[in-house]
């Protein structure tokens, strides 16, 4: 029985229509939908923590850089996505959240999480907290994606990168803070982001950079989309800028390519987050990596990303749908 269920969620359904091209400077976003309907409602985290609903804090005195310790206060089930970015004195430094969990109501759970802030472990604590307006940038949630070393050697990996983001923007941060980035680009990103606008049918966003796709992101439903796809944009604008700007030729059959890819990628069942709802599967090929949180048999949100070193994916024979 175990055995069939792991086959039905690895054949998991990538038969959506793919909406043309929409380009703005040098990111093109084609959006996802499906005639399957999910009108599945998670309380998303910035909600949760702007309605109070949610207490966030260090697993004990001492704190852990690799946990954090979140409780639902509400009857609704809690959605933490993938490289959303906890920040604020409440902890005592800024987190990445590595896989994305679903918190069912009134249920405490310790989430996985990344240190996004080298430089600060603060010895006192205030109740200032909240979630960064975007995610960690996109090759950064790749790279997280596709890693399978040490929890150890990811952090470094981490340290890097916000490091080398932080000198490419000339940013000012004495604790090297991730956030930080986001905010000495805002106006830029901004304008980005209010660009894009999400047809009622969309569940999900495929993006690019110049020509070649990045990323997508999918939600249980058009709801949960329109909450996140402005943290999306602003996570994939953060690496576009240092990107030689031209034309794009990107085309919907290449995101049919990727879906392809996703679909013939080896899946393995992870364990989620203990006390968290659904089951989560990752895949990690060759050109692909990335993740999908199922719950009573429905997408909660699926992740997949090219690997960058892959600056085409193989070519396949395509239809309009994947089949």
């Amino acid at each position: 029985m175990a055995d069939k269920k792991m086959e039905q969620m690895s054949n998991m359904n990538l038969n959506f229509n793919v909406s043309e091209p929409v380009e703005k400077n040098n990111i093109t976003a084609f959006f996802l939908s499906s005639i399957e309907k999910n009108n599945n409602k998670y309380l998303s985290f910035s909600e949760a923590i702007a309605k109070n609903q949610v207490q966030i804090s260090e697993v004990n005195k001492e704190g852990l850089l690799t946990k954090l310790s979140v409780s639902n206060k509400s009857s609704d089930n809690i959605i933490i996505l993938n490289g959303e970015l906890i920040i604020g004195t409440q902890i005592r430094q800024d987190r990445i959240v590595d896989s994305t969990v679903l918190i069912p109501g009134y249920a405490t759970v310790l989430i996985n999480t990344f240190c996004g802030e080298q430089y600060r472990w603060s010895p006192r604590l205030s109740n200032k907290i909240s979630t960064s307006e975007s995610l960690y940038f996109s090759s950064g949630r790749a790279n997280n994606a596709a890693d399978i070393n040490t929890k150890l050697s990811k952090q470094c990996r981490i340290w890097s990168e916000i490091s080398e983001k932080i000198s490419d923007f000339n940013v000012k941060s004495f604790t090297n803070s991730v956030d930080q980035i986001y905010k000495k680009k805002k106006v830029n990103v901004e304008e980005i982001v209010n660009f894009f606008k999400i047809p009622s049918e969309a569940v999900g966003v495929a993006l690019g950079i110049n020509n070649q796709l990045v990323n997508i992101d999918i939600f249980s439903n058009n709801y949960m989309l329109q909450i996140y796809l402005p943290k999306i944009i602003r996570s994939i604008a953060l690496d576009s800028f240092k990107k030689i700007s031209k034309k794009s030729y990107l085309k919907k059959k290449d995101v049919h390519r990727f879906l392809r890819q996703i679909h013939q990628a080896n899946k393995q069942k992870r364990k989620v987050v203990e006390g968290t709802l659904g089951e989560e599967l990752q895949f990690n090929s060759e050109s692909v990596a990335g993740s999908i949180l199922y719950h009573k048999e429905q997408t909660v949100h699926f992740s997949a990303f090219v690997k960058e070193n892959k600056t085409t994916l193989p070519q396949y024979e395509y239809e309009d749908k994947v089949a």
